[in-house]
């Protein structure tokens, strides 16, 4: 019990490190109350660049226009190769494509004409790079059944067509992102402040006066280190607690739905492995 109560009594003197993480957690929790939240999801339309030797076909153009609709069309010379590749490198540009001569006449007539391309490797290079597959397998999917204009509009009609999704949830979409927001900064604010508190304890239990009376005493060496590691692991269980409680008083409609138990879970066991390797560094010690 003196064990217990020095770690506990180490621990209040070092509450005001917690109560600190503490006021910062519930402050960029608010702070993302008030500030509104994303619910919908919104395409952003990357920069490229169409360098085009087949400019006279239907296809092609149908090609070249539907690029024009899904991504901003950058102009930059195509003539000079130096601007290209500068406008890739400084991110002005995520994607060139480069259009070969018979393109449209090679795609429909299944000689799989190859497009060659520039990207910075980001993620609207990516998406570039899908916008084009996807117009190709679309084009070979009509091409035995429409031809010209014909395949154009087609093409057009089923890429263009788009699908309504609903969420159903009986959950408030708002409130489970800060819910996220709460527990992603908790585990900053368990790392850091529980590490410093527990880092403190056991450098007072390791000053050189307290262990030699430690080494006097009855008590056994094994015994010992088995009262602080218990004593370790109660503290960061109340720490851990005290949060809990917090999540609860603010979300308690989501704590005790099935992504409630998840997050306290996660936390639960991160705090178990701050708590062990704290303390097995400490009887390494």
């Amino acid at each position: 019990m003196i064990i217990f109560s020095t770690v506990f009594k180490i621990l209040n003197k070092l509450k005001g490190n917690l109560i600190l993480y503490t006021v910062i957690l519930l402050a960029i929790t608010l702070f993302n109350t008030t500030s509104g939240n994303m619910n919908h999801y919104e395409a952003t339309k990357p920069d490229i660049l169409i360098v085009n030797k087949d400019q006279n076909n239907e296809i092609t153009k149908g090609f070249v226009s539907y690029l024009k609709e899904q991504a901003i069309l950058k102009d930059i010379d195509i003539n000079d190769q130096e601007k290209v590749d500068d406008a890739l490198f400084y991110r002005d540009i995520s994607y060139v494509v480069y259009i070969p001569e018979n393109f449209g006449g090679d795609l429909v007539n299944d000689k799989n004409p190859t497009i060659e391309y520039k990207s910075n490797g980001n993620e609207n290079a990516s998406f570039t790079q899908m916008l084009i597959e996807k117009y190709i397998k679309t084009v070979n999917l009509y091409k035995e059944h429409y031809q010209g204009k014909a395949l154009n509009q087609k093409v057009k009609q089923v890429i263009n067509q788009k699908t309504k999704v609903n969420l159903n949830t009986s959950l408030d979409s708002s409130k489970l992102n800060q819910v996220n927001v709460y527990f992603n900064f908790l585990n900053y604010a368990l790392l850091a402040g529980g590490v410093y508190c527990m880092t403190m304890i056991l450098a007072s239990l390791n000053q050189e006066g307290v262990r030699k009376r430690t080494i006097m005493s009855s008590f056994s060496y094994r015994k010992y280190n088995w009262i602080v590691f218990a004593s370790l692991g109660l503290a960061s269980f109340i720490v851990w607690l005290s949060y809990m409680i917090i999540s609860f008083i603010l979300f308690k409609e989501i704590m005790l739905s099935g992504n409630g138990i998840a997050y306290i879970l996660n936390s639960f066991v991160f705090s178990i492995w701050r708590w062990l390797l704290r303390s097995v560094f400490f009887v390494a010690l």
